[in-house]
This record gives structure tokens, C-alpha cells and sequence, in this order.
């Protein structure tokens, strides 16, 4: 398993993830042993999740028919289950945008859930950062949009829409060329769509 390598780079290279400010000068022997109880951790993590990824899935039909209380009805039990989900707690925050009909209450979700949610599942974390930027957009808080966009990024730095929305946002406060370098690594990525255009033709 890699957690018995005792050496520190190969070691932290798995554990990064978890932990961003791990101190380099601990021995290899107690970074070894803080791995071998995160594995012990992940393999437990991806049990749990898969109990209740159907649910999770279901709940997210259910939203694209706009039949929220079977959703929240599904949501409700995945998080009973196992409240640390991120991807239960990303479709918990949508389904509060939704239900509620207030971006405000979506945002207010999706930060608390960012709080609760288990480190081992990035994607879904990426998509609450994404969808706090999404709100602060429609509220055209645009500094604040570039803050979560950024950080969805960051955990996802291959993710097209994250991209672009991250080159939208600071085109809208009037930093070009920031907007021009993300719409291009956007547009790398496949992404096509009207504001990469403009930010690519405009500059």
C-alpha cells in the first residue's frame, strides 16, 4: 500500500489533498502513520458515499422535474445517513436555491454545507464553490463571484465552465487580462459560448 513508503514526498503527495499547510518536518515515520489513517479514512469515505449515491442521483431526477419534495424526501435520507456527503450536500444546496426560490438562501446553504462536507470527494466541492459564485453573480457581486470561482478552480483546474465563468467574472469588474487568460485555457478545454467569444475578440 502506498501509505508503507517512507518516503516524505510520496507520502504527502497522497495526503495533500487533506491536508495543505502539512508541516515537511515531521519525521516520514509520523507522516506515515497520519496516511495510513487517512487511507483508512478514504476507503471508509467511498463506503459510505456509495450507500447513498442512488439517492442522491434520484434526487436529482426529481429536480429536473421540479418535484422537490420527493427530492428533499431523498436528500434528507442520504444526509441521515451519512451528513458529510458532498455530493449529497451539493444537490441539498440546489434543491434550497430551487425550493426556496431565493438565491440568497442557495448561497447560505452552500457555504454552511462547504463546512460539513468530507474532503475526500473534491468534484462536488468545486460545484458548491461554483454555485455560491453563480448566486453572487445574479446578485452582480462580482468581487465576491471571483473569490469562489477562483476557488472552484483551483480544486478543478480542468473544469471548462469553472473556467469560464472565472474569465466572465472578472471581464465584468474590468480586469481583462485575467478575463482573456482564463477564457483561453476555457476555450482549450472545449468550452465555447458568447462571453469567451466577446473576451477574446474584444482584447
Amino acid at each position: 500500500m502506498w501509505y508503507k513508503e517512507l518516503d516524505v514526498p510520496t507520502l504527502v503527495s497522497h495526503i495533500s489533498d487533506i491536508f495543505e499547510d502539512l508541516d515537511l518536518r515531521y519525521s516520514a515515520k509520523k507522516i506515515q502513520i497520519l496516511a495510513k489513517e487517512i487511507a483508512s479514512a478514504k476507503k471508509n469515505h467511498q463506503i459510505r458515499s456509495e450507500n447513498v449515491l442512488d439517492r442522491v442521483k434520484q434526487g436529482w431526477e426529481h429536480i429536473q422535474e421540479q418535484e422537490y419534495s420527493l427530492a428533499e424526501e431523498l436528500v434528507r435520507s442520504a444526509l441521515a445517513e451519512y451528513p458529510e456527503d458532498a455530493q449529497a450536500l451539493f444537490l441539498d444546496a440546489r434543491l434550497c436555491w430551487l425550493s426556496s426560490g431565493s438565491i440568497e438562501a442557495g448561497i447560505q446553504r452552500a457555504q454552511e454545507n462547504l463546512t460539513k462536507a468530507t474532503k475526500f470527494d473534491s468534484r462536488p466541492i468545486a460545484q458548491l464553490h461554483n454555485l455560491i459564485g453563480c448566486g453572487f453573480d445574479l446578485l452582480a457581486r462580482n468581487k465576491e463571484a471571483v473569490q469562489v470561482f477562483e476557488q472552484a478552480v483551483k480544486i478543478n483546474p480542468k473544469e471548462p465552465i469553472y473556467l469560464a465563468n472565472l474569465a466572465e467574472m472578472y471581464w465584468k469588474i474590468g480586469d481583462k487580462p485575467s478575463a482573456v487568460k482564463y477564457a483561453q485555457k476555457a476555450q482549450s478545454l472545449g468550452k465555447k459560448s458568447e462571453i469567451i467569444e466577446t473576451i477574446l475578440k474584444e482584447t
